[in-house]
């Protein structure tokens, strides 16, 4: 019994460490080409605005993604993760829009409108995102999340 649950222990541990793996393989020195497509400003305007844009094409790509964050309540402090996806777009001349919906959810790659609202700088960083998306919680860490835009709530239309 105390082999299966050392095993059982060991994998998560595994398990964890493994899912880390960016963490751990991230270059000490930023390059000047990261800093130069990096999101050095956040463009709250654009979070505050209702302007819109659409793109008619084909989700090709759906990649989950997180931002890990803290919340305190009263006394206690917990951590989580809160889930996006980015969503890449293929377009009728071949050409791919990375956008990001803010929630997790099931997204189908096909044929589908969408509508977005455009990020002028090219990104959002995650303290940003945090505040806009989660009520009274700060991100851990602070990095850029790049994308042309995000995705409305109701944003995703699919085509018969």
């Amino acid at each position: 019994m105390n082999g299966l649950r050392r095993a059982l222990g060991l994998g998560c541990l595994l398990a964890a460490f493994s899912s880390c793996d960016d963490l751990f393989n991230q270059p000490k020195k930023l390059s000047p080409e990261y800093n130069k497509h990096s999101v050095q400003s956040t463009d709250n305007e654009t979070l505050t605005s209702t302007e819109t844009k659409t793109l008619e094409g084909r989700v090709v790509k759906v990649q989950p993604s997180s931002i890990p964050f803290s919340k305190g309540m009263a006394q206690a402090v917990y951590a989580a993760n809160h889930e996006f996806e980015y969503v890449i777009v293929e377009v009728a001349d071949g050409q791919l829009h990375t956008l990001i919906f803010p929630y997790s959810k099931a997204i189908l790659e096909r044929e589908a409108t969408i509508t977005y609202r455009p990020l002028k700088s090219g990104g959002i960083d995650t303290k940003t995102f945090v505040a806009t998306f989660l009520e009274q919680s700060d991100p851990i860490g602070n990095f850029p999340i790049q994308a042309e835009g995000i995705i409305t709530a109701d944003g995703i239309k699919y085509k018969n």
